[in-house]
């Protein structure tokens, strides 16, 4: 009897062990998308749509470097199919290029914004 319970403790030992050596998939809150010419954070050319951690690949502060947007702050048709709508400056408060603009103000990274996440550099 004691062999059956070593043994099922020693099972469960294992199995919680291996479980917390998994790997955890990189989920995002919405669309990725890394600035590319760094001198023109409205110009929704200037992003490319990643598949990596944004977080890794930006630091310090000082420059927008990536962005996470929900699929409503990217153009579903026109000039800029599938690019953010940085360009986009209307009276309407909280738009993404107002919450841009706030970020280049202000020291901090990552700055959330409801389901928006823009990341900084200090690298140019």
């Amino acid at each position: 009897m004691r062999f059956q319970v070593l043994s099922c403790i020693l099972i469960a030992a294992v199995g919680m062990l291996c479980y917390s050596f998994r790997t955890v998939p990189l989920k995002l809150s919405g669309t990725a998308f890394e600035l590319i010419d760094i001198s023109q954070p409205f110009d929704p050319n200037s992003y490319q749509q990643i598949f990596e951690n944004p977080i890794v690949a930006c630091p310090g502060e000082g420059f927008i470097c990536k962005i996470v947007i929900p699929l409503t702050d990217i153009y579903a048709s026109g000039t800029y199919v599938g690019k953010p709508k940085v360009d986009i400056q209307t009276p309407t408060l909280n738009e993404l290029s107002d919450q841009l603009t706030t970020v280049m103000n202000t020291i901090g990274t990552p700055s959330t914004f409801g389901n928006r996440t823009i990341y900084e550099t200090n690298e140019f």
